[in-house]
């Protein structure tokens, strides 16, 4: 009598244990979860000043229309392009032309045809001595655009592999006018490609860049 009640006593302290940890395994996945959303920025809930930002894409006709709503900004860009989800952690942003896959939907090359950075002007200077401060000089300003832009007069570069050509060109945009001193926002779009096709890749990517909005 005194082992069924013992054999009784185990069941139910053994039952107990196991509601236990199927409750704290419970709780530790709703708080990993919670976590994991909250990592992802949100305009509508902002919860640190960087990290990943999410991004949405939409298709409008022949075109994929990626909107950043954080970081203040939209580009039109070929349904075929690869648009991550959400930014790197620094807000950065890669997107690959189809030719720059090693392994369609598995791995990308190093180099993305295009990548939009946010870097923050310092109040005091006006676009153009900051990008002297910056670049060197290696920016000139081009007219006949919605915002004040410069682009770079260096087109060509060579990769880490000496019998690989790279080209790139580089855009930094500002919502600012030319003579504002104020600390604001500037977005710096690159187009780059080592494919032997770069000529054609780049006019491509120059045509995504002429889609650039910021928001209001």
């Amino acid at each position: 009598m005194n082992m069924k009640k013992s054999l009784k006593i185990i069941l139910i302290l053994s039952a107990f244990l196991i509601s236990v940890l199927l409750i704290s395994a419970l709780i530790y996945q709703s708080n990993k979860q919670k976590f994991s959303n909250d990592s992802l920025i949100e305009a509508s809930n902002i919860v640190e000043e960087n990290g990943p930002r999410k991004l949405t894409t939409k298709i409008v006709g022949t075109k994929k229309v990626l909107t950043n709503i954080y970081d203040s900004y939209s580009l039109e860009l070929p349904k075929s392009w690869d648009i991550p989800k959400t930014t790197a952690l620094s807000g950065h942003v890669s997107i690959y032309h189809p030719l720059q896959r090693i392994e369609v939907g598995v791995e990308h090359e190093d180099v993305p045809i295009l990548t939009v950075q946010i870097l923050e002007k310092s109040a005091g200077l006006f676009l153009s001595e900051w990008i002297q401060r910056i670049y060197g000089g290696d920016l000139n300003e081009i007219s006949q655009t919605p915002y004040l832009t410069y682009k770079s007069n260096l087109e060509k570069g060579i990769s880490e592999d000496p019998n690989q050509i790279q080209k790139t060109i580089q855009y930094l945009i500002s919502g600012a006018e030319s003579n504002d001193k104020d600390a604001n926002t500037i977005y710096t779009l690159i187009c780059r490609t080592s494919e032997e096709e770069f000529q054609i890749l780049l006019q491509e990517c120059e045509e995504v860049v002429k889609t650039f909005k910021i928001l209001n």
